[in-house]
């Protein structure tokens, strides 16, 4: 099983899962649960994880230039700003020298507990610049806990550190939206 992020008709981004390869017609329940941990690790290797990241930003990159066409003249230069951040992100992960992992110090970010107690927006062209910053808040807080989580299921010690790396990276990108969002949107009230 492999996941993949979509873009769905009502313009926001999804994660959805494919089946790569055919199942059996009769499968007994202990097989079918050896297959669905075999699928869970489809990661297998720190070049594949790695890649998926560096795509998973520049298909970010590319709904917020997306979104910006498509959007009214208040947010258009606020989802280019985020655009290009996920530009920069994804410039930070392809400088990632693998041989070097064990070398890199993963720090724990706090972030200011909005992104919990915010609802999740659709993309919606007459979106506000406060919808835009939750919707991306909300973003970056689906791909750390995908990064989490995976990092929980593997057993590789590489591999599990690189996963929790860039689960630090998306939840600093999240404690830097959410203070944005405190700063633009939560200080007017």
């Amino acid at each position: 099983m492999t996941a993949s992020m979509s873009f769905r008709r009502d313009g926001a981004w999804c994660w959805f899962r494919t089946i790569s390869r055919k199942r059996p017609k009769r499968s007994s329940r202990r097989s079918r649960k050896r297959s669905r941990r075999r699928d869970e690790m489809r990661w297998r290797s720190l070049d594949e994880v790695l890649r998926f990241a560096i795509r998973r930003e520049a298909d970010d990159a590319a709904f917020y230039r997306l979104a910006s066409d498509r959007s009214k003249a208040g947010t258009k230069e606020a989802f280019l700003e985020l655009a290009r951040e996920e530009e920069g992100h994804r410039r930070k992960l392809e400088a990632i020298d693998l041989k070097k992992l064990d070398e890199i110090e993963i720090k724990e970010a706090s972030g200011l507990g909005i992104g919990e107690s915010i609802e999740e927006v659709q993309f919606d062209s007459e979106m506000t610049y406060g919808d835009l910053l939750r919707m991306a808040i909300k973003n970056e807080e689906k791909a750390r806990q995908l990064y989490s989580a995976t990092a929980q299921i593997v057993d590789d010690p590489s591999l599990k550190k690189l996963l929790l790396l860039l689960a630090q990276e998306e939840a600093a990108h999240k404690e830097k939206l959410e203070k944005r969002y405190d700063e633009d949107i939560l200080t007017e009230f």
